[in-house]
């Protein structure tokens, strides 16, 4: 009774953390506990006393504990470089107040030069902003004709298109008026067809199928005596 409890737990709690936390950490110890209270309280119900339940022996395989070790040796070197690193620090230190007299001295002797050099790069500096104000306000004289010039170049263009959309309308009005008083576009296509068609025939051989038969067919459609009219 007690293997398939324990078994069951380890599988669902141990996956729950990872593998180095079972090497090293507390988290072997949390583990534990909570092994052994699962433990007793599921033996309990089967009249089972559980005193003590200890995990032993953690033996992970070698492509899990390797990298674990490894880091742990190098989570040691960081240690040990970061105490190297404080004592290079305090070294550089030292030796930056070191210099930063002797630096100190040598500006005392700079600074008249300095002064000079500053107040030739300010008038040089102040030279080069006029400069570049003008070459900016005539950039912008330019920019505003360009878009003076685009703006009306636009303008012609969208009356140039009015007025052929104009023009199209125009042709276009007239044939949409023709179709409209024919029904539709297959009729008055037909209508051209049989206009153009018309002169050249003399005579028709057909029988009561095909599209010449179909253009008299038409006309027996028509109700009462005139249809009578149209098959005489």
């Amino acid at each position: 009774m007690i293997l398939p409890y324990a078994r069951s737990f380890c599988r669902l709690a141990g996956s729950q953390y990872d593998a180095r936390d079972y090497i090293s950490g507390d988290t072997k110890l949390k583990f534990q506990e909570e092994f052994e209270k699962e433990l007793r309280n599921a033996c309990a119900k089967q009249g089972i006393e559980v005193k003590q339940a200890l995990v032993r022996n953690i033996i992970p395989p070698d492509a899990i504990k390797q990298p674990i070790n490894d880091r742990e040796v190098a989570r040691e070197q960081i240690i040990k470089f970061t105490e190297q690193i404080k004592v290079a620090q305090s070294s550089a230190q030292l030796a930056t107040q070191e210099e930063t007299a002797t630096q100190n001295k040598s500006i005392g002797d700079a600074n008249t030069a300095v002064v000079k050099v500053v107040k030739t790069a300010e008038q040089n500096r102040d030279v080069a902003v006029t400069e570049a104000e003008q070459r900016l306000a005539v950039a912008k004289l330019k920019l505003e004709a360009a878009q003076h010039l685009a703006d009306a170049i636009t303008a012609r263009g969208q009356a140039d298109a009015n007025v052929t959309l104009l023009k199209k309308q125009a042709i276009a009005e007239p044939l949409r008026q023709t179709i409209l008083a024919f029904g539709d576009g297959d009729t008055y296509a037909r209508y051209i067809f049989n206009q153009k068609i018309a002169p050249s025939i003399k005579s028709i051989m057909t029988n009561s199928d095909g599209p010449f038969a179909d253009l008299f067919k038409q006309f027996t459609s028509l109700p009462g005596k005139t249809a009578q009219t149209a098959q005489k």
